[in-house]
């Protein structure tokens, strides 16, 4: 049998390159090693898919991304980003995991990486979840806030989307937003366990699983208004919200404001519904 010494995944433009060396115990129980290269990029979209954005608007590679990285494999391989700058272009190394019994010819792809993530036999079938707690970024959705998938058995692949995203524009000033909470008003699920057809991207929840119907953006210390709208990314399971949705704000000095729609809303894979700007007191601007 073949064994493989080195990994590396390129991505060119927007794609990953990884250079790693793996000891020859990791795939003994493999048939087959693992190819060369992988080439990862993402599907064309208008909306960007990736957790960061430059100034530049581009999608890049933040310090200590990673990826779960299945090779014929219900095993979960770690792969990470270990430089210290935001980039367009990023090398993974190989960190954990054991490719574990051959059980099919793909290789599946997921971002981002989840300890507890796991394949079906097939390796189409990706078992992982979308946290109800996210993290904010500036003018982006963060870490966690997004889910990407790919799988195959050649090497090149395009990451797809599996979450959509609501944006909230909030202007003033002398306040700081503690955190934004979203919830559908016909108790949607918005978060939870999951089964992600590595395919298509399209998700059903998995049975038995934990679910949410209540998505909280943390806003660590506190995030100033500005004169200039504030951008506030929240990722939520692609569906239509048949009664709207209510988001509440909090700010770190107690207020509390509440934005409701009552109109049915639609936020769908891979793409970012906008609500309008408002003031601290929920007033449009």
């Amino acid at each position: 049998m073949k064994m493989i010494k080195h990994i590396y995944l390129l991505l060119a433009a927007l794609s990953i390159v990884a250079c790693t060396k793996l000891d020859d115990n990791v795939l003994a129980t493999n048939q087959v090693g693992l190819p060369d290269t992988i080439e990862l990029s993402f599907e064309d979209s208008t909306d960007d898919t990736r957790v960061a954005i430059n100034e530049y608007n581009q999608t890049t590679w933040s310090p200590g991304d990673a990826i779960s990285v299945f090779y014929r494999s219900t095993k979960n391989l770690k792969w990470q980003y270990e430089g210290d700058y935001e980039a367009t272009h990023a090398s993974f190394s190989y960190i954990s995991g054991d490719t574990g019994t051959q059980t099919s010819e793909a290789i599946t792809i997921l971002y981002p990486y989840n300890e507890d993530a796991s394949v079906d036999y097939s390796c189409r079938y990706i078992h992982t979840a979308l946290p109800a707690t996210q993290q904010y970024a500036k003018n982006s959705y963060g870490p966690n806030g997004n889910i990407m998938v790919a799988s195959g058995n050649n090497t090149r692949f395009k990451l797809r989307s599996v979450c959509g995203w609501l944006r909230i524009a909030i202007a003033g000033a002398d306040r700081k937003i503690s955190s934004v909470s979203l919830r559908g008003n016909n108790g949607e699920i918005l978060a939870g366990d999951i089964v992600i057809d590595a395919n298509s991207a399209e998700y059903t929840l998995d049975n038995g699983g934990s679910t949410a119907n209540k998505i909280t953006l943390k806003c660590g210390d506190g995030l100033a208004l500005q004169y200039a709208p504030v951008y506030l990314h929240i990722g939520v399971l692609p569906q239509t919200f048949s009664k709207g949705i209510t988001v509440e704000v909090k700010y770190t000095d107690g207020h509390t404001t509440k934005l409701n729609t009552t109109s049915a809303m639609t936020i769908a894979r891979n793409h970012i519904v906008p609500m309008e700007c408002v003031d601290s007191e929920g007033n449009p601007i």
